[in-house]
Parts: C-alpha cells; sequence; structure tokens
C-alpha cells in the first residue's frame, strides 16, 4: 500500500513550555543541593555549577547569534527532511527511530548523512499551532521511517 500523505513544512517557534522546564530543572538541583548535607565548600561549587549550566542554557535558548538552531522543517511522507538552519544552511536527511512521541512533547530525531551527531528538534505543545501539531503526529504516525 502506498503512503499518499501530504509534505508538511514546520517552522517551530519559541516554548514557554520549555523555558519553564529549563528553569524548573535548574530551581530543583539548587534546592537540592541546599538541603544536601555537605561542606559548605563542595556545596558552594556543585551549586556554582548548576548556576553555571543555566546561564548556559538561558544564552542558549535566547540567543540566536549559534545558528545551529532549526528554523524550517520539510518533512515527506517517506520519512525523508530537508532542514534549514539559522545559518540558512540546508542539511538532508531521515526521521529517525529514535523520535518520541507524547502527549506534551515530540522529539524528533533526524539522520542526516555525512554527521556523526544526529539533529534534534523539541517540539512542545506551544511552539506549534495546534492543527500544524496535529497534522505532523499523523504524518510520523503514518510515515514510512526505514532506518
Amino acid at each position: 500500500m502506498r503512503n499518499n500523505l501530504p509534505a508538511m513544512t514546520i517552522r517551530p517557534g519559541q516554548s514557554r513550555h520549555q523555558l519553564l522546564f529549563l528553569v524548573g530543572t535548574h530551581l530543583s538541583a539548587i534546592a537540592a543541593l541546599i538541603i544536601a548535607p555537605l561542606d559548605p565548600i563542595p556545596q558552594f561549587l556543585l551549586q556554582s555549577l548548576v548556576l553555571l549550566h543555566a546561564g548556559y542554557c538561558q544564552r542558549r535558548y535566547y540567543s540566536s547569534d549559534y545558528g545551529k538552531r532549526i528554523s524550517i522543517a520539510r518533512i515527506q511522507s517517506d520519512g525523508s527532511v530537508e532542514l534549514t538552519l539559522e545559518s540558512g544552511d540546508k542539511k538532508r536527511g531521515k526521521i529517525s527511530r529514535e523520535t518520541v512521541m507524547t502527549p506534551w512533547l515530540l522529539i524528533l530525531r533526524f539522520t542526516i548523512r555525512h554527521q556523526f551527531r544526529p539533529e534534534i528538534l523539541l517540539l512542545w505543545t506551544d511552539t506549534l499551532p495546534p492543527d500544524e501539531l496535529r497534522r505532523l503526529r499523523v504524518l510520523l504516525r503514518f510515515s514510512r521511517i526505514d532506518q
């Protein structure tokens, strides 16, 4: 049976859910370190590392100068994809089987030719309009992912 689902182009935006997740995770780690029975110097060093990582995540989340964030993804029904990064670079590949779908989060993993690390796109429920997110779930569910 042939799959006749239309191709889809998505333009993910920034997500408030992702920001809340990052802030909540770092605040929880600091709270756990505060109540942990540690000596003051290791406790201070670990808290400093958590805050440093929180700053790195915030900078990466808000900064577009990295140019590595996926700005446009064109997904075909056979699982092939063309990614356009914010820097303008284009990459071609396939959707990996390790893609995760939950009701509130989609983790799309793309296997790119001649690239060791996969590209990853996190799509929270507020990243795309609800209808577009639903159509993407249908496309992923019924697409042929061969890898």
